[in-house]
């Protein structure tokens, strides 16, 4: 086409303008000489419209004296003048964008020829795609159990709104009890939550909201040791918590308490007394409380003096020790009796008394419930026994925050995309295809292009001593992306690339002008032989969950051969056709394609990676008590911890919670944890695997702990009937939260500690007797339908019991010892089995975003077929990628 526009200047010769002045934006920063033929204006043709970050399609157009248009030649370069100046700015390519949303006008300039448009082109710019969304609150604290109001403002990538976008609303951490509606919060759960309006592919930026305590509406008490009998003299403190109707504790409630008859008062709830007697402790809520009930709870303490007492003074009994295990300690304790102590053993160790009674010994840790079995015998023969127990950990998961990294998922190559297409969803990759093969992409090139008609304006190609004798215009019509289109994912270092690849990408254009005044107008097809895009999308953690992003600088596109197809038509007007897809047309629709397939792929990869969730367990899920139809609500969160990708897998980090009310008022610091690196990094076989954690079988344990789940009255009919004798019962209090360990032997072991037990059991004692209580059991586990852990295969490893009788007789303690066997069995099976009715395994939710590439919404991509291994401290299920 070059060699014909080189036949319009043939006649004049002008000297070099000056290079452009202020206000104007050299395309490429170079000036050529001016054409022969002196042309006395310059006309702009720009789009429309467009949206921010779009390449501008400008084309700048001589007019000679008669008003003729042509197209200037290669080596006459014009500028172009933006107003306002700010509304646009150059990409990476070199090419001209708009950034700013409202009209901008333009002006091309050729200084050399001292001409420039005065009409400028207005282009209306609108908001680009959604970048970043800014949340803010009416309110940033409320009490639980009201509301709160939203307002999402999104923005694209230059800072302009985008008025028509729907972000999703959540809080962060999730928590069962607060919920959106629209832009409305409901908020019954305390604390301190991070807001955030969301749109995938979108960075979002939260706001704080501080959700308080409504007034009390609840109180619990508990005996600090608790203890059936207390010696004289001993100290014994009344823990209280008080709860909102929500179950959010209330740390700075007021709860005075009181002892009929008196005691010696040591500070606020602790008291000792120095007689024998039964005392009854009350406390009371003071201030509002909820529909202005009073809130009182009374326990009773009982001090006898007689017999051989045997204290566990230091650890006391039921005590927590935030301490490393492995070290040593020196237990304390003490005997009184007034016939005098003529042995005391410490874990079968005899140890020496002093002469008040007390007595020492060091004892090594380890991590869980420690055991202290304690035997006295007085100068008259007669033997009394004590087990106490405290729990030793240095790492703990509280009720009320996110443990992080006790459960993983790992995937590996064949879960971003396994190279196979057809049949059944098996990979990320599989989904990305179905939309890139669906008629989004089409759609969007469909109107892009319709919107930048023409495509070349009508201007003058070739004149003949200032006539024009070629003449032409082109505007796009119709398109076809005839395939195949073919995509793959795959893990690099960081984050994941994507290739893409369109075929035989077909545009069907109008061609229309005149040739030496014989009009012409016809349509034809010009085919880019392929197109492809290349991207790197960074994966990670952003505002509490999986984030994709792109990686800057890291799009590239890639355009094959041109081919035309037209009747009638051939050497110049083909040629013309040629140049303009070879260029202006080329940046266009690679550019299109591009942008198309980084925001859809963002978005895609985002909204499945950010919307990973753990739906086997769900939000909540209500556990029968051991003694009644009673249930205890449960609720289970998460919270993400980490996201890191390597060139052979990606592996997710998710911290997990357990939280159910407070049915007491024990201390406690938390689930216990073992200490040492929770996120494991699984290897072996497989597209996908899954490591659950010892610890959130713990978080469980510990959340039925506090709602009492192990406080229970069993009798016969709970117990199971077949072979007990009628009118055993056993009412029980448990201390210390259970401790479970997943062991080298591919078992699960259980431990207990500071357990009370008034037995009654009429065939061995004619009054009902009490015991403490210490056990180690293990379980087998085994699973089934692909998340139920089956526990079975009771064994105890070990069992401490003492009771307030002086001696038993060995065919009694045997009798006693089958029936806790029983009874502990009862107890554990269900504990573990009920804490974790599935196990949490981390899936993708299709979201309804995708539904319209035909895709099935609501499906869940994750761990299918898994099987099941123990890797101390971890349960580790592998299996493969696919629609679960």
């Amino acid at each position: 086409m070059r060699r014909f526009r080189g036949w319009m200047f043939g006649a004049l010769a002008l000297l070099a303008g000056a290079a452009c002045g202020d206000g104007t934006a050299p395309l490429d920063g170079s000036v050529d000489a001016p054409p022969t033929l002196v042309p006395d204006d310059v006309e702009t043709v720009a789009p429309e419209t467009v949206r921010a970050g779009q390449e501008l399609s400008i084309s700048c157009l001589l007019v000679d004296p008669s008003g003729e248009t042509f197209t200037p030649p290669a080596t006459l370069e014009p500028s172009l003048r933006f107003v306002p100046e700010a509304s646009v700015e150059r990409n990476e390519d070199g090419e001209w964008i708009a950034t700013q949303v409202g009209v901008v006008e333009v002006s091309c300039v050729f200084p050399s020829l001292r001409l420039s448009d005065e009409t400028p082109a207005r282009i209306d710019v609108t908001p680009g795609e959604p970048a970043r969304v800014v949340t803010s609150l009416d309110l940033d604290s409320i009490e639980a159990g009201g509301t709160v109001r939203t307002t999402c403002d999104v923005y694209d990538a230059y800072g302009n709104r985008v008025e028509d976008a729907s972000p999703t609303v959540r809080a962060e951490p999730a928590e069962d009890g607060n919920s959106f509606e629209d832009s409305l919060g409901s908020f019954t759960k305390a604390g301190f939550f991070d807001v955030y309006c969301e749109l995938p592919g979108a960075e979002s930026t939260p706001a704080e909201l501080e959700v308080r305590p409504s007034i009390p509406a609840s109180l619990v008490i508990s005996r600090v040791p608790d203890q059936p009998i207390y010696a004289i003299g001993q100290v014994i403190e009344i823990a209280r918590v008080v709860a909102d109707r929500y179950g959010n504790p209330i740390p700075d409630a007021v709860v005075p308490v009181t002892s009929d008859p008196a005691g010696q008062r040591l500070g606020d709830g602790r008291f000792r007394y120095l007689e024998d007697g039964r005392y009854e402790l009350t406390a009371t809520v003071s201030g509002p409380t909820a529909d202005g009930v009073p809130l009182s709870a009374s326990t009773v303490v009982i001090v006898d003096g007689n017999g051989p007492a045997i204290q566990c003074d230091d650890p006391l009994d039921g005590a927590i020790l935030d301490r490393a295990p492995g070290g040593t300690i020196t237990f304390r304790g003490s005997v009184d009796d007034l016939s005098g102590v003529s042995s005391v053993t410490v874990n079968g160790t005899a140890v020496a008394v002093d002469a008040g009674g007390a007595f020492t010994h060091d004892l090594t840790t380890h991590y869980g419930i420690n055991f202290v079995d304690l035997t006295a015998t007085d100068g008259t023969g007669r033997e009394a026994s004590r087990t106490c127990a405290f729990l030793v950990a240095d790492v703990w998961g509280p009720d009320d925050a996110t443990l992080s990294d006790t459960l993983s998922l790992r995937l590996r190559q064949p879960a971003f995309d396994d190279g196979a297409r057809g049949g059944d969803l098996n990979s990320l990759g599989d989904i990305l295809h179905t939309v890139l093969n669906s008629s989004g992409l089409r759609d969007t090139l469909h109107t892009e292009l319709r919107d930048n008609n023409p495509l070349k304006p009508s201007s003058c190609d070739q004149s003949v001593l200032g006539v024009c004798v070629l003449r032409s215009e082109v505007i796009y019509q119709n398109s076809e992306l005839r395939g195949p289109n073919t995509t793959s994912l795959d893990l690099v270092d960081g984050g994941l690339r994507a290739d893409v690849r369109l075929e035989n990408v077909r545009i069907r254009i109008r061609v229309r002008g005149h040739v030496s005044g014989i009009p012409y107008d016809t349509e034809g097809w010009v085919t880019f032989s392929h197109l492809g895009v290349r991207a790197i999308f960074d994966v990670g953690i952003s505002g509490g969950r999986p984030q994709i992003t792109v990686r800057p600088g890291s799009v590239s596109t890639d355009v094959g051969s041109i081919d035309t197809s037209f009747s009638g038509l051939d050497g110049g007007i083909v040629n013309i056709v040629v140049d303009l897809f070879q260029g202006t047309v080329r940046n266009l629709i690679s550019g299109l394609v591009r942008d198309w397939v980084t925001d859809n792929f963002n978005s895609i990869l985002d909204g499945l990676v950010g919307g990973l969730d753990v739906s086997s367990l769900g939000t909540r899920f209500d556990v029968p008590r051991l003694d009644s139809d009673e249930t205890i609500p449960l609720t289970f969160g998460l919270g993400f911890s980490t996201l890191n990708a390597t060139s052979s897998r990606a592996l997710f980090g998710i911290g997990t919670r357990f939280f159910a009310p407070a049915a007491h008022a024990r201390p406690t610091l938390g689930a216990p944890v073992r200490r040492g690196a929770r996120l494991l990094d699984v290897g072996g076989s497989g597209s996908t695997a899954v490591a659950v954690h010892e610890a959130i079988l713990n978080q469980a344990l510990h959340a039925l702990w506090r709602g009492g789940f192990f406080d229970a009255n069993l009798d016969t009919d709970t117990l199971g009937g077949d072979g007990l004798p009628a009118g055993v019962s056993a009412e029980l209090s448990t201390g210390l939260p259970p401790v479970a360990v997943i062991t080298d032997e591919d078992r699960v072991e259980m431990s207990l500690g500071a357990m009370v037990m008034r037995l009654d059991y009429p065939e061995l004692f004619a009054e009902p007797i009490n015991l403490t209580l210490g056990v180690r059991a293990s379980l087998s586990a085994r699973l089934s339908g692909g998340d139920t852990l089956i526990f079975e295969g009771f064994r105890i490893e070990e069992l401490y019991f003492s009771t307030d009788l002086a001696s038993l007789d060995m065919s009694t303690r045997d009798t006693i010892e089958g029936f806790l066997t029983r009874l502990l069995e009862r107890i554990i099976r269900p504990a573990l089995m009920d804490a974790l009715p599935a196990l949490p395994i981390p899936t993708f939710e299709i979201p309804p975003s995708l539904g319209t590439y035909g895709l099935p919404v609501g499906d869940e991509l994750g761990v299918v077929s898994p099987a099941l291994a123990f890797e101390a401290p971890h349960f580790v299920l592998r299996g493969e990628f696919a629609v679960r």
